[in-house]
């Protein structure tokens, strides 16, 4: 963790990527796995530190290449972010592969420690091409298991009852009930630049 001091009620950096469990040679395996679309590589995490961080993304291709990475610094307030990765980079990446993401935050002043998670993405064809974000549209994409594009579509209509009931479904399905109720702060989205 970045800060040692105590906070109230603290809630750990949290990237809502549901776990999957896999059995590999007759191991369970737990893994944070997710499938995205190119239009919406974005990652809606709970940042619980405040002011001005280093936030980065790395993603390595299935044979652990690095394939794009990006830091930013930014001033945050300690909730809701989401973090996208420009469409023109996510385009790039082949549709099926495995990619393994790093999701990292660097407090500067405090020393190098960093918080982090990590977990697998793949890219897949979205289910549908329909816009502006409706009710119906999230729904094909949660159908079709395309989950990063299912929570930042349903986060846009939280502002309508029914898209706030379908926000509400995801994060409690998933294991995210406790942040339910956190507005978004802020998105950033990362540099086109890649290595």
């Amino acid at each position: 963790m970045c800060f040692v001091e105590e906070i109230e009620d603290f809630k750990p950096l949290t990237v809502f990527v549901p776990e999957v469990t896999q059995t590999v040679e007759e191991t369970k395996i737990t893994t944070v796995a997710t499938r995205a679309t190119a239009d919406h590589v974005v990652f809606i995490a709970h940042v619980p530190y405040s002011g001005e961080l280093g936030i980065e993304l790395l993603l390595n291709d299935q044979d652990s290449n690095p394939v794009y990475t990006q830091a930013v610094t930014t001033n945050v307030e300690a909730g809701l972010i989401a973090i996208q990765i420009p469409m023109a980079i996510a385009q790039t990446f082949t549709v099926g592969e495995v990619h393994r993401w790093y999701f990292q935050i660097d407090c500067g002043n405090q020393g190098s420690i960093h918080d982090y998670v990590e977990g697998d993405l793949v890219i897949v064809e979205p289910p549908s091409t329909a816009a502006p974000v409706t009710v119906d549209q999230v729904r094909n994409y949660a159908q079709a298991g395309i989950w990063l594009d299912t929570l930042y579509l349903s986060q846009q209509l939280r502002a309508d009852a029914q898209g706030q009931e379908i926000w509400r479904g995801l994060l409690e399905q998933f294991g995210f009930a406790e942040f339910v109720d956190e507005p978004l702060r802020q998105q950033v989205l990362l540099p086109p630049a890649s290595l």
